[in-house]
């Protein structure tokens, strides 16, 4: 009877090990060969948001990526209108050499208020361009121009 103890737990123990290699080790590992073999730019980073090119500091963005995994949490502090909000969403989404396409959603109403980030980087320029995305009404999808850059 305690052999069969023993080899019961053993089994319960070698099932939590595997998990735990699949669910975090695995993931870091092909992250770091494709970092390596696909020139994949890093970045994490803090990035301050406009509206415009050269336009004045709306928000920031806080971007972790891992491979071509991306995850970032946004703060927007005025809204187009110049008016103070205080707004807060995060975002996921992938890297594709110098493009970037994340899905963001709402942090106090997940799931209702979403849209989309696409965003290219320019290295002469130091910046992401590109459009968010996001329904108005029912009827109405809005794309808007966005602009990420280093503080």
């Amino acid at each position: 009877m305690n052999d069969l103890m023993i080899k019961i737990v053993a089994g319960l123990l070698t099932a939590f090990v595997i998990y735990l290699i699949r669910k975090f080790g695995w993931p870091k590992l092909t992250d770091k060969l494709t970092d390596r073999f696909q020139n994949v730019t890093d970045f994490s980073a803090k990035w301050i948001i406009s509206y415009d090119e050269n336009g004045d500091n709306i928000g920031s963005a806080i971007v972790e990526q891992s491979g071509q995994k991306v995850s970032a949490k946004v703060e927007i502090t005025k809204n187009r209108n110049g008016e103070d909000v205080d707004k807060s969403y995060k975002a996921k989404g992938h890297v594709y050499g110098g493009e970037a396409v994340l899905i963001w959603e709402d942090e106090k109403n997940p799931g209702y208020l979403t849209g989309s980030f696409v965003l290219t980087y320019s290295p002469v320029k130091e910046q992401f361009c590109g459009k968010t995305t996001h329904k108005v009404s029912d009827e109405q999808v809005e794309s808007l121009p966005i602009y990420l850059r280093r503080p």
